[in-house]
């Protein structure tokens, strides 16, 4: 009896080992999840914009700044916007103009609010960097009061 347990012991790792090198092929499944990815980043902080107050009369004055560069990597079709922390004082503006990648659609001399605005639209599976940044500050005349302020850009990356 002790002999037949044995054999039925060794026929069932046999049985085992065979089902495991049966074939010359073998299937597994595999699932996968590619997730979107739309990033922009910015290069520097340009310098300070310096207006000196137009004279009365002489209409509107500007100055501008490319010295700042981005980046924008997505694998899907996306644009960019944006926008300011905050509202500009009266009789100031801020526009921008972003270099666009190949294919893109890019508006000029944005000005920019504290809500979004489309700067560049029709991005589609991108990865470039080096793309122009231009500011443009421009002011009416103000009389002899000195305006100044920080402002913060946002940039967003958006289907």
């Amino acid at each position: 009896m002790q002999r037949f347990t044995i054999a039925m012991a060794a026929l069932a790792i046999m049985a085992r080992a065979t089902a495991a090198c049966a074939g010359n092929t073998a299937e597994q499944t595999i699932r996968f999840v590619v997730r979107g990815v739309s990033q922009i980043s910015v290069s520097g902080s340009p310098a300070p914009m310096i207006l000196e107050t137009p004279a009365s009369g002489s209409g509107i004055r500007w100055v501008s700044d490319s010295s700042t560069r981005h980046a924008v990597t997505t694998n899907e079709s996306v644009k960019i916007t944006g926008r300011l922390d905050g509202e500009m004082p009266e009789g100031v503006q801020l526009s921008v103009t972003l270099g666009a990648p190949s294919g893109a659609q890019a508006r000029t001399d944005v000005p920019l609010t504290s809500g979004d605005r489309e700067l560049i639209t029709g991005i589609f599976k991108q990865c470039v960097a080096g793309q122009s940044i231009t500011y443009r500050l421009s002011a009416k005349p103000v009389g002899p009061r000195v305006i100044s302020g920080v402002k913060t850009v946002i940039f967003t990356v958006s289907e």
